[in-house]
């Protein structure tokens, strides 16, 4: 059995809770980058099977932007932020003043803002855990990629399948002036790594 099957509600919330402070202080940040005000919520937290993260999405062949960084240190593994096809859009107005219907062919500036969006969600997520949990982690270089959901999946999972079948989602809801962008910040953790956090925070399964 894998360990993500092992965690009860209390294991969950843990997560849920790093991904409150992760996301508080993104905001910040956010807010600061953009000069607007900016909250972010975590209303759900959750563990399902790899193979059924696509599902979570109502077009597996969405265009969605996905910005992964890899965890290496006594941590490692991978954190995935993806937002989908409308939150892109509206980010990109917000940061740039323009946005396309082609979000496949967006220009360098564009792919900037929002690797600079997922580097700080993705950071703030990484060091929030880092913080509770007393392990040190290191973050490689992010890399952005816009493409459709099954495919920003697979290019991150595929990896992680050899191993692990479950990974843990934290649903993300950013407001950027009152307007509403859904996204999700995944923790893919190795199962070694996911071990560690549990002992120490006295919470092993």
């Amino acid at each position: 059995m894998s360990l993500f099957e092992s965690l009860n509600e209390s294991h969950i919330d843990l997560f849920k809770e790093i991904g409150n402070i992760g996301a508080g202080n993104a905001a910040t940040s956010l807010s600061m980058m953009m000069g607007t005000k900016v909250d972010i919520s975590v209303p759900n937290a959750s563990v399902i099977p790899i193979s059924k993260i696509s599902q979570i999405f109502e077009n597996p062949e969405e265009i969605v932007t996905g910005v992964r960084m890899k965890l290496a240190g006594e941590i490692s593994g991978f954190i995935l932020f993806i937002v989908d096809s409308k939150g892109t859009k509206k980010i990109l107005k917000k940061l740039v003043g323009y946005s396309t219907d082609d979000l496949l062919n967006i220009d360098e500036m564009s792919r900037s803002a929002l690797l600079e969006i997922g580097n700080i969600v993705c950071g703030s997520y990484l060091i929030a855990l880092s913080n509770f949990s007393g392990l040190n982690t290191n973050a490689h270089v992010p890399e952005l990629t816009v493409d459709m959901v099954t495919a920003v999946l697979a290019e991150t999972c595929l990896n992680l399948m050899d191993y692990e079948d479950y990974t843990m989602i934290v649903e993300t809801n950013i407001i950027i002036e009152d307007e509403n962008i859904r996204a999700f910040l995944m923790f893919l953790p190795e199962s070694q790594g996911l071990k560690k956090i549990l002992q120490k925070m006295g919470m092993e399964v």
